[in-house]
């Protein structure tokens, strides 16, 4: 089983990488070109776009994407799509609430 990361930035990228270190296949998408290299390093596979096209039925697939908006526009693409076998995917979001005192682990 492949994982997809839609939004391989940041966060993405880390979840990846500990997939990745298990031996196992992850490719990461992003809207440009800029943290491939990263991404390469962390072990990924880089795609520009979305991974709609690329999407098999074991596949996995996390939204790791900035935004509620992106995410729900996301989620719109993904429900369009015809269903296919099995399907697995995970929204992933990041942040905190309050005002940090100190050092943010």
């Amino acid at each position: 089983m492949r994982l997809l990361i839609w939004g391989a930035g940041e966060l993405g990228g880390r979840v990846g990488a500990l997939w990745a270190a298990r031996g196992k296949p992850v490719l990461g998408f992003t809207r440009s070109t800029a943290r491939h290299e990263t991404l390469r390093r962390q072990g990924l596979v880089p795609q520009v776009g979305t991974p709609l096209a690329a999407l098999a039925p074991h596949d996995a697939l996390l939204l790791a994407l900035p935004g509620s908006a992106r995410q729900r526009e996301a989620l719109a693409l993904l429900t369009g799509m015809p269903p296919v076998g099995p399907r697995r995917a995970a929204e992933l979001r990041g942040g905190y609430y309050g005002t940090p005192q100190g050092r943010v682990h």
